[in-house]
This record gives C-alpha cells, structure tokens and sequence, in this order.
C-alpha cells in the first residue's frame, strides 16, 4: 500500500468510525434523557456499544495519524536527499575554483548524516520479515482490526524446506545424531527419493500420547512438487 492509498484509506475509515459513535457522542445525556421519558433501550446495553464504537474510533485515529506520520517521514526523506544533492553541488563547485572546502565538507556531512537519519525514521514505519520467503497463510484482510501479539500470517522459505519427525520413539532417538545421513521420501511424491542430514535431535520429548523425540532434517535437495506440510518418511542411518 502507497502512502497515498494508506492515507485515503485511514481516512475513510475514520470518518466511518466518527458517524458511528455520533450517536453515543453525548452518553450521559442521552441516558438521562431515556430515564425522563421511559425510554425502553436498555442502558447497559447501551453503555456496552458506545464503548465498541469509541474504542474503533480511537483505533481509527491511531491509524490515520500513523498514516500521517509516515507521510512526514517520506516528505523529510525527500528533503534531505534534495539537501544532499545540493550539498554535493556546492561542494564541487567550491573545489572547481580552489576555495576553501571546509565548510562545504563539513555541510555536505551534516546532509548525509540527516539523510542516514531519515532513511532509518521511514524503515522503523515498515515491518519488514527476517528473512525471504513465501506467505503461505494470511489471516487477515485490509480494513480488519488486528489484536498486537496475534499472529496474522505465516511466512515460509519454501527453497529450504526441512523434515521434522513426529514418532521418533526414545529408543530410536538414543542411537540418532546430528549429521546422520537420512534417506526421505514423501506420500504424494511416490517416485522421488531425497538424501538429508540430520541437523539436531531434541533434548526433550514432544507433547502428546506417548515419548517421541523431534528430529529434524535438511534436505540436500527440494523436488518438484514438495509443498509445506506434506507427509514425509524418514529413513535414518544411524551410527553403530
């Protein structure tokens, strides 16, 4: 989304959210009015929504004034970039003509320090994923409200897919180590044999009927067709 889009956006739904609460704007009068004429809407019902609508009304505002802020920071971003390139005008221009280039030195290292600035303010705007890959599920939608601290997406690197084990019984697990050489093969893939390593063992059983042990393996390879949460036999090769 632009910052363009983001403003138009944010701004859309605040104004919503302002006709919303609009009705419960002036709760106390509203409620002392009701009690006068025998009004049948039940006040704690009533007290109960208003407090919904507030608390989207606030969102909302949090959101256009985010969508503000990052407007400023781009505007700033663009500003110390035009202050650099002139920086760095001003500076040649005064080697050119053999002048003194202390003081368009040190103007032209302010500009770049401000724009650094700048650069870093923006990137603290975007949420950015720790790594490349894929998302696999997305549990929300534009416009949705979102709880901090829920997950609402799931971001998979399908290039390095690896093999967890889930019945790995303690006997077993005893005699695996890390870097065993496993031979995997997959439900859906019939035809297709991978060769893997054995990247660690658990130290601690897995939750659930019975004691198995997670292993994990890495692939050497990933075949065409492999998806995220296929079924996958493992065959390892354990050390005598």
């Amino acid at each position: 989304m632009s910052i363009t889009e983001a403003l138009n956006f944010t701004s859309i739904k605040l104004e919503e959210a302002r006709t919303n609460f609009e009705p419960y704007k002036y709760l106390e009068e509203r409620l002392e009015w009701e009690m006068r004429n025998d009004d049948p809407e039940n006040p704690k019902v009533y007290k109960d929504t208003a407090k919904i609508y507030k608390k989207r009304l606030d969102d909302a505002w949090a959101d256009f004034n985010r969508a503000i802020r990052w407007a400023k920071l781009e505007a700033d971003l663009q500003q110390a970039k035009s202050e650099l390139d002139n920086a760095l005008k001003e500076f040649n221009a005064v080697s050119d003509n053999s002048q003194d280039t202390s003081l368009a030195r040190a103007q032209y290292l302010a500009a770049q320090a401000n724009l650094s600035a700048a650069q870093a303010a923006l990137a603290n705007m975007e949420l950015t994923a720790p790594f490349d890959g894929v998302v696999c599920n997305l549990d929300t939608r534009v416009g949705e409200w979102v709880t901090p601290g829920i997950p609402i997406l799931q971001l998979g690197d399908l290039d390095n897919l690896r093999v967890e084990t889930t019945d790995l019984s303690e006997i077993d697990a005893a005699r695996v180590h890390p870097q065993d050489v496993v031979l995997v093969t997959f439900d859906a893939l019939p035809d297709v044999v991978v060769n893997g390593t054995v990247l660690w063992v658990a130290n601690k059983s897995a939750e659930g009927s019975g004691v198995n042990y997670t292993v994990v393996v890495a692939l050497d390879a990933i075949p065409a067709g492999l998806r995220w949460g296929m079924t996958a036999f493992a065959d390892i090769e354990v050390s005598p």
